[in-house]
């Protein structure tokens, strides 16, 4: 059942999470001194590149990106019992919610370290809501996974 729309979505949802990896979350400028910082899944880096050691994400966020990245490609192939994938799947979205909760977490004890707001400007870049768009896809995958059960169920009546 690869031809399936939840399919397309879940597999949607495992690229945004592979770009939620790759792109930069947030960049910071701070005034005083001159300095600028870019937020990403694996730490806080200078503008030159280099990771900032004094600064390290308290959560792994690429390997948990990574884990909920495959998990949703996994989760295609239990096309078979829709009542799994359906719990798999709304635990997924569950998950990425979190996540993208973990993220507003690391920015705001990012920004408190960096400085006072008044020194700092911050600047919300796509990767940051990538997430998010990742947790509707999966979002609706779950509800066509529930569509197709309810049609099944349904057809099951007629017989």
């Amino acid at each position: 059942m690869i031809q399936r729309k939840q399919t397309l979505f879940l597999l949607l949802a495992g690229l945004f999470m592979g770009l939620a990896c790759a792109l930069p979350w947030m960049d910071y400028l701070q005034r005083t001194p001159q300095r600028s910082f870019e937020l990403r899944a694996y730490g806080v880096f200078t503008e030159a590149g280099l990771p900032v050691a004094d600064m390290p994400l308290t959560v792994p966020f690429v390997w948990l990106y990574a884990f909920v990245a495959v998990a949703c490609l996994v989760v295609v192939f239990l096309y078979r019992d829709r009542p799994r994938q359906a719990r798999f799947t709304r635990t997924l979205y569950l998950l990425m919610l979190g996540c993208f909760a973990g993220q507003v977490l690391a920015h705001r004890s990012v920004a408190s370290y960096l400085g006072p707001a008044t020194d700092l400007d911050t600047t919300w870049l796509p990767g940051f809501f990538i997430v998010l768009a990742a947790g509707v896809s999966t979002w609706l995958a779950e509800r066509g996974i529930r569509a197709d059960e309810a049609l099944v169920k349904s057809m099951d009546r007629l017989r």
